[in-house]
């Protein structure tokens, strides 16, 4: 069953992950003030003046960087997003069900993925 003490660890548990999630974001990206889930990437913006360097090369690798940028940012956005969500949820006092079938995720589930929002269930049909 689950506990007080155990909703606190979870607690703990996902706030250092929002912080930790936030700070890479924010190596490469703005923060969205619309919305609590979305940021945008910066654009790369290399020195274009830097000695002997082709800007061609530059502006390909500019372009490159924000390609892998968008997708690592879209992954630790995912992330951040179900993080947020389980915060929200233990605020509310519904953390530990599963959205779609509504019953208690396992201890051991929650333990490995604070911010799981399915039951091992429900996930495993998810993936189908």
């Amino acid at each position: 069953n689950m506990t007080k003490e155990f909703i606190e660890e979870q607690e703990k548990k996902l706030i250092k992950e929002k912080q930790e999630l936030e700070s890479e974001l924010k190596d490469f990206a703005e923060k969205d003030p619309n919305s609590k889930y979305n940021w945008q990437s910066k654009y790369p913006d290399y020195n274009p003046d830097s000695v002997g360097d082709d800007r061609a090369t530059t502006e390909a690798e500019e372009e490159n960087d924000y390609i892998t940028n968008r997708s690592l940012e879209h992954t630790l956005e995912t992330k951040l997003e179900d993080v947020l969500i389980a915060l929200d949820k233990i605020k509310k006092g519904t953390y530990g069900i599963c959205e779609k079938c509504g019953k208690p995720i396992s201890l051991e589930r929650l333990r490995a993925f604070p911010e799981a929002r399915l039951c091992a269930k429900c996930e495993k049909e998810n993936q189908k």
